[in-house]
């Protein structure tokens, strides 16, 4: 973490979140979890590469509900659940690959979901999948749209399961109470839609320079 004599080595920074008094981080290329200290030292690392049990894949946000932290793994598809110390305890399949989620009060997950009329799906602890958070009528997209709000959009669940979803190609944030049900929305300011332009901008540039064509054709250019 820079200190003098800190040997810590991260290969790529997910989503981070403070849980108590220490730092939950997900080193995506390491494929493990990290809790740090408010100085960032190591506490404790879990996980390892692999598809089995307890192992990661490219792990992404890491989110505390109860006693438990779920983790979404992209390229496994899936959410893995540890206790709080790390220790391996179930599995739930992705609807689609984990890149946002959040955590209802009864442990139900909802995940972004590329739709053309729904921002996410509600996982059940068996695996099973119903539509959540809709589309505003004006955000529908076309039937042969591509898909609109997938790379990039943000899933957060808050108090009272109030869910909060940011439209990445839109710029829009909406809100959603605990059954998915739309409250209201509003468009971020300019500069901040132009910092997210200009960093998907430069996302799509270097994925098309490497012939990653399924990154490039996931971020359509942000619609200001």
């Amino acid at each position: 973490a820079g200190a003098p004599g800190d040997h810590l080595q991260i290969g790529g920074v997910g989503e981070a979140v403070l849980d108590g008094v220490t730092f939950l981080m997900s080193d995506s290329r390491g494929h493990r979890v990290l809790r740090l200290d408010t100085t960032f030292a190591l506490i404790r690392a879990f996980g390892s590469e692999g598809a089995g049990p307890g192992e990661l894949m490219w792990p992404g946000m890491v989110v505390p509900w109860n006693d438990e932290l779920v983790v979404g793994e992209f390229s496994n598809g899936r959410f893995t659940i540890f206790d709080r110390d790390g220790n391996y305890l179930r599995t739930v399949p992705g609807a689609v690959r984990p890149d946002s989620h959040g955590v209802l009060h009864d442990g139900r997950i909802v995940m972004q979901s590329a739709s053309l009329d729904h921002y996410a799906v509600v996982l059940s602890p068996d695996g099973s999948s119903a539509p959540f958070a809709p589309r505003p009528a004006s955000l529908v997209a076309a039937s042969d749209a591509p898909t609109l709000g997938a790379y990039g959009s943000l899933v957060l669940v808050g108090p009272g399961d109030t869910t909060h979803v940011f439209d990445n190609e839109w710029g829009v944030l909406l809100k959603y109470d605990g059954h998915g049900r739309f409250v209201h929305g509003r468009s971020l300011p300019i500069d901040v839609l132009d910092a997210q332009g200009d960093n998907r901008d430069g996302f799509v540039e270097a994925s098309a320079k490497q012939g990653r064509l399924e990154d490039v054709q996931r971020a359509p250019p942000l619609r200001r």
